[in-house]
């Protein structure tokens, strides 16, 4: 135990003198006066290894600040005595460094860059301390050699910047480049900024050593400060732009929304300096100035905006956590939904359920929280209703039968979200008697979807039953004609359907019973078919097309036939 009591007395000797550490009393002959004991020599190379102990002693409650657990850490860890729950900053790190733990545990490797950072910044007040401090003089003759403030500071911002994920210094050293997939918003946010940090302790060190107004590190250090700065602020600004193309995030709020304008306008003037000087030519800057190019397009064709952003995101996904990765490809399948929207152009479905299908395998489409992956209810909404579109009803089923109910995240009931889907997809698979008794199970009745609170999924299921009615020529049987007039009521009287929405539906209706007085004449080979099949295709020429477009065009093309 002398040795770790003897590197506290010692710590506790210079603290007081710190940090210029240039008192008489701190001269080795003077300190191995003071801690000579009786039977026990004192020498040179005891109060080396003092030194030695105490220095490695400061390391380690640097990691034990940062609450790194040792359960987390590599395996081939140094076996000197540290506190429980410490990560030992040991001899061993670059070799630390090369295991695939290091760089996949953003933990981990944070820890390190902290521990760092804080050696960088001790040395820097030892290395400029007020003029008149007399730095170590170079060892007598045959002595051991001195190792210099500077050579610390140079060795821990080397070891960092080694391990940084800019491409030139990866093939410089020959590391193989971090990922980034595991790291949080907030942990790659830290990154960004200790980044920054490492070239500003940089700056400083060339700055003040060399006694210069400015230095050449400023550059990157400023470029350091660039990437921080615009990343975070572009991120924000992504985010509200999101969340705007859901609903109006500031309606409440005059104030707010003139705020977001203003930012807008700043963001707008940043993404033209980048354009404009190409200094900045990240991909990662890059990928958000095409993401929100996308965002703020409305129904415009930016196809191939759209397209650079998917191959961008494939070539650098290493360099984003993966969340915001699930947010960039959201985006690109955002864009197809509405670009199909407007030109009903079957191109864009195409594409958009091929990202569908990779993304599910890759775990784009869901969140994980605890040991379940969760996915949002219009994300899942989005691929069954695109599959459906492609008449690939049979992967609709695998997808929606490898997602539990109670994984479904959204403001309406799962069980229900997943019966109304479920039904839809043996209706595609022109199973109606199983759509049908689907739904009885769901809801009791035709009368139970009332009671469905989002606007969407009621008035999906009402469709859904009339689509199933039509096919099991049953529309105008008891149930089938009180069903229509009762789904029409509730339309009629339903407030938050929007004047277009609601025309659209009634339309679906009346179309739907022309078709089926059409098909009933069809069949009995009378006459009146030839005038309700025309009624039904004036209808269907008119603005805003029906609900349900694509299958009352299927339907028509059948009859024709």
């Amino acid at each position: 135990m002398h040795l770790y009591e003897d590197s506290a007395r010692l710590l506790d000797l210079m603290m007081t003198h710190y940090p210029a550490f240039n008192d008489s009393s701190l001269k080795k002959e003077e300190i191995i006066k003071q801690f000579a004991r009786e039977n026990r020599n004192y020498n040179v190379q005891s109060l080396e290894r003092l030194m030695s102990q105490l220095f490695t002693i400061v390391k380690t409650y640097i990691a034990f600040s940062y609450f790194v657990e040792t359960s987390a850490a590599p395996a081939a860890e140094s076996k000197k005595a540290t506190p429980p729950g410490a990560q030992p900053v040991a001899k061993e790190l670059e070799q630390l460094l090369r295991q695939k733990a290091w760089k996949e545990d953003p933990r981990l490797f944070l820890n390190f860059s902290r521990q760092n950072l804080a050696v960088l910044r001790f040395y820097n007040q030892r290395i400029n301390l007020q003029p008149g401090y007399s730095k170590e003089s170079p060892p007598a003759s045959g002595g051991r050699r001195i190792h210099r403030e500077e050579n610390f500071f140079l060795n821990a911002y080397n070891r960092l910047k080694k391990y940084q994920f800019l491409d030139e210094e990866l093939e410089e050293n020959k590391v193989e480049p971090l990922s980034y997939s595991a790291y949080s918003n907030s942990q790659f946010i830290e990154m960004l900024l200790h980044n920054f940090l490492l070239e500003q302790e940089m700056f400083e060190y060339e700055n003040l050593m060399n006694e210069k107004s400015g230095d050449i590190n400023l550059l990157a250090t400023s470029a350091a400060l660039d990437h921080f700065y615009l990343s975070t602020r572009l991120e924000l600004s992504l985010r509200i732009w999101m969340q705007g193309n859901v609903t109006n995030v500031f309606r409440d709020d005059e104030k707010a929304a003139g705020r977001h304008a203003a930012i807008e306008d700043k963001v707008a003037e940043l993404l033209q300096v980048i354009r404009r000087d190409g200094n900045l030519d990240d991909p990662m800057l890059l990928i958000y100035e095409k993401a929100i190019d996308l965002l703020k397009s409305g129904k415009n064709d930016l196809d191939k905006t759209a397209g650079d952003l998917t191959e961008l995101l494939e070539l650098e996904k290493r360099k984003l956590p993966v969340e915001r990765l699930k947010d960039f490809y959201s985006i690109v399948r955002s864009y197809l939904t509405r670009r199909y929207n407007a030109t009903k152009n079957l191109r864009y479905l195409q594409n958009l359920h091929i990202l569908h299908v990779t993304h599910q395998e890759m775990g784009y489409l869901s969140t994980r929280i605890g040991e379940s992956d969760y996915m949002l209810q219009s994300e899942l909404q989005n691929v069954i209703n695109t599959a459906l579109k492609l008449e690939k009803a049979d992967w609709a089923l695998q997808f929606l039968q490898s997602i539990p109910p109670e994984c479904i995240m959204g403001p309406s009931q799962p069980d229900t979200i997943w019966s109304i889907n479920l039904a839809n997809i043996f209706f595609q698979l022109h199973d109606y008697q199983n759509s049908r008794s689907i739904i009885y199970r769901a809801f009791k009745g035709y009368k139970g979807f009332k009671q469905i609170e989002d606007q969407h999924y009621r008035l999906l299921v009402i469709r859904l039953f009339a689509k199933i009615l039509y096919e099991l020529d049953a529309l105008d049987d008891d149930e089938g004609e009180k069903f229509c007039k009762t789904a029409k009521g509730w339309i009629g009287r339903d407030k938050d359907i929007n004047a277009d929405r609601r025309a659209t539906h009634f339309r679906f209706f009346s179309i739907t019973s022309l078709l089926f007085a059409a098909k009933r004449a069809a069949a009995l080979k009378l006459p009146s078919f030839v005038e309700k099949n025309r009624k039904a295709l004036e209808e269907m020429e008119k603005t805003p097309p029906p609900a349900e477009y694509e299958w009352l065009q299927k339907k028509m093309k059948e009859l024709a036939r």
